[in-house]
């Protein structure tokens, strides 16, 4: 599978996928979006419906990740994804963020993945984001960031964070460069 990487438009680039799940999407996510590649944990429901309800994850708990963002949320931030990202009408407020209009996809465990969306500046010896940026290096093992993110950072400058128990994910498989749209490669070990 040695090949120019396509699809440089989409947050998150299926090479091999791996185990998937059902969720509904937590109050959380339904009020702010997420981009594709934001790692999730389960959180309590909220009613006596759901079973399997997310959020974003802070780093010390987490289930898999979100492949693709909503549609039609119009939050900004630059590219959200590709046009043709049909997911039910994921909808965050209304009579149609209930029930199935709210389900998402877990990407569990398992699979090969390239991320757009990963932390770019990485953490210092205290524990803060500063303006050093990340580096990514091949067979690193790859953590959940406090932002609930693909990073680099050492579980040491993660706790500093306040990531309470730093979780690996996987394993650096490609590392950012213009032939892959500044992707990170993650092959998965959830």
């Amino acid at each position: 599978m040695s090949q120019q990487t396509p699809e440089l438009y989409t947050d998150v680039i299926i090479q091999i996928n791996g185990d998937k799940l059902p969720a509904k999407v937590g109050p959380g996510l339904r009020a702010t979006g997420w981009r594709g590649g934001t790692f999730v944990r389960y959180i309590a429901p909220d009613n006596l419906v759901d079973e399997y309800v997310l959020e974003a994850s802070a780093g010390s708990s987490g289930v898999g990740f979100l492949a693709f963002p909503p549609e039609g949320y119009g939050i900004g931030e630059g590219d959200w994804g590709a046009e043709n990202n049909f997911l039910g009408q994921q909808l965050r407020t209304g009579a149609g963020s209930v029930a199935g209009a709210s389900t998402v996809t877990i990407t569990a465990g398992g699979g090969r993945y390239l991320f757009k969306t990963q932390e770019t500046v990485s953490l210092n010896g205290a524990g803060v984001r500063n303006v050093n940026p990340a580096v990514y290096v091949l067979n690193q093992t790859l953590f959940i960031s406090e932002n609930g993110l693909l990073c680099s950072d050492t579980s040491d400058n993660l706790i500093l964070a306040g990531v309470a128990t730093p979780i690996a994910v996987g394993v650096c498989s490609a590392v950012p460069h213009a032939r892959n749209g500044f992707r990170v490669g993650l092959d998965l070990k959830l």
